[in-house]
């Protein structure tokens, strides 16, 4: 039987609940633009395919709203910037998370840890 040697873990909502910080982050884009704002339980199924997709779902989803993709840039590009400023605010690791990281490691086994953040939001 083959055994597996190397574990990669996704960073986002894997090691790192960075869920409120994104809510925060997207409901201050939201109040900015007079839209309004969305649940914890909204952001957790709006999340995935990166922060355009965020954007695109908090603004559109449940709404017959008619929204400009030049608007939905601008909102994305704030998003940026704000969650860049913000994104540690509340973000931490998952309970258990570094027991389970030492156990891997005890164990002989290699780990990586990939995102579709840029390097600054990773490291």
């Amino acid at each position: 039987m083959k055994r597996y040697t190397t574990v990669i873990f996704d960073c986002d909502g894997t090691i790192l609940n960075t869920l409120d910080d994104l809510m925060d982050s997207m409901n201050c884009i939201l109040k900015k633009h007079n839209y309004p704002t969305r649940t914890l339980s909204e952001i957790r199924n709006f999340v995935g395919n990166g922060l355009g997709k965020l954007v695109e779902r908090s603004v559109l989803t449940g709404t017959d709203l008619k929204v400009s993709q030049e608007q939905l840039d601008t909102m994305l590009t704030e998003l940026k910037e704000y969650y860049a400023e913000h994104n540690n605010d509340k973000t931490a690791p998952y309970e258990g998370l570094y027991e389970l990281l030492a156990e891997l490691k005890k164990q002989g086994y290699k780990m990586a840890v990939v995102s579709n953040k840029v390097q600054e939001g990773v490291t």
